[in-house]
């Protein structure tokens, strides 16, 4: 099985979950953990780790909710795993699980789905970004030219430069620079 843990080989900056806590990641659709430095399919977790995402999952009524009424997904399991894949699907820096918190991805990259209803609403609360949002850093961090995202975007260039300004408020961020590092930091890639 293939991991996008191997663009952290030979570096000092390995996700924390491989070490501390547990990082719940999706594969080709399919949910895995690294766990004390072990990939694994999520459902091999020990059950003590396994019961707490499912707790923060029964927490979770407006999740609940949304998986229902918003994408039609009623079986316990299906929603459950769901809920998974729209809250922690992708691996960042950051433990998913560690001291007895759950802490989500803040960007669920791993999501392609653009009509999706709970795109930068559910799988984005923390960051909040919309669909043109997330299609706009795809494009800012490639550090093309602004013309050049407005052609690949199909936008004028004064369109790009007033989503990149919008951008910049919502994520507090100080320059191109720094907006940048943000949207890499949240797991935007280019596309």
């Amino acid at each position: 099985m293939g991991t996008n843990v191997i663009i952290y080989a030979g570096t000092n900056k390995l996700p924390a979950g491989l070490f501390k806590g547990t990082e719940v990641f999706v594969e080709d659709y399919e949910i895995y953990a690294m766990y004390q430095g072990q990939c694994m399919a999520f459902e091999n977790l020990p059950s003590m780790e396994k019961r707490a995402f499912l707790n923060e999952y029964l927490l979770d009524k407006e999740g609940q909710k949304f998986i229902k009424e918003k994408l039609g997904i009623t079986g316990f399991e299906s929603a459950f795993k769901q809920w998974l894949f729209c809250k922690f699907g992708d691996m960042d820096g950051d433990p998913d699980y560690f001291d007895g918190k759950i802490t989500p991805d803040k960007y669920n990259s791993v999501c392609t789905r653009k009509d999706c209803p709970g795109r930068g609403v559910f799988c984005g609360q923390a960051s909040g970004l919309k669909s043109r949002d997330v299609e706009t850093l795809h494009e800012f961090v490639t550090g093309y030219p602004v013309k050049q995202i407005a052609d690949h975007l199909s936008l004028s260039t004064a369109a790009v430069k007033s989503r990149v300004e919008k951008l910049k408020e919502k994520m507090e961020a100080s320059n191109g620079a720094a907006l940048a590092a943000k949207a890499v930091a949240l797991g935007i890639q280019p596309l």
